[in-house]
């Protein structure tokens, strides 16, 4: 297929805006049209172009392909993890939980932890409803011992 690449200003797809313009007609005579925004990125294009047309000359129909495709994709899903992989994955799981964990609350977790109860308890009104709880719940065991 003939290629050109002209320097000339154009929109790519996304709507930022490219500096070569890529133009073809596919064996079927359909006039194809791209945006770069650099030479080497639409030869590259022209690569991309070129594979796909080289995967099309193997003989296999479209829909075969497809239908393959689809066959390997659901294989690969079904594949039983094995207990080697699961391993793997929990191990790089704990350490992801751990990283998270420290960028969140800092390297010390036990610290953070005890500071933050420090807080929660040091308030006089926490102090004042954790009595009031407690009292609620002596009253409570009288009562039931009282009556048992």
């Amino acid at each position: 297929m003939p290629y050109k690449i002209r320097k000339t200003r154009c929109k790519k797809s996304s709507g930022e805006p490219g500096n070569y313009r890529l133009s073809y007609t596919d064996k079927s005579g359909k006039h194809h049209s791209s945006c770069h925004t650099s030479k080497k990125k639409a030869q590259g294009s022209i690569a991309a172009i070129e594979m796909r047309r080289e995967g099309d000359d193997l003989g296999v129909p479209l829909e075969a392909e497809a239908e393959i495709r689809g066959l390997v994709r659901e294989a690969l899903l079904l594949e039983e993890i094995t207990a080697a992989d699961r391993r793997e994955i929990e191990k790089i799981s704990r350490r992801s939980a751990r990283q998270e964990i420290e960028r969140a609350i800092g390297p010390d977790l036990g610290r953070s932890i005890r500071d933050e109860v420090k807080r929660a308890l040091g308030s006089r009104a926490t102090r004042e409803e954790i009595a009031e709880v407690a009292e609620s719940v002596l009253r409570r065991l009288h009562r039931e011992l009282a009556a048992g």
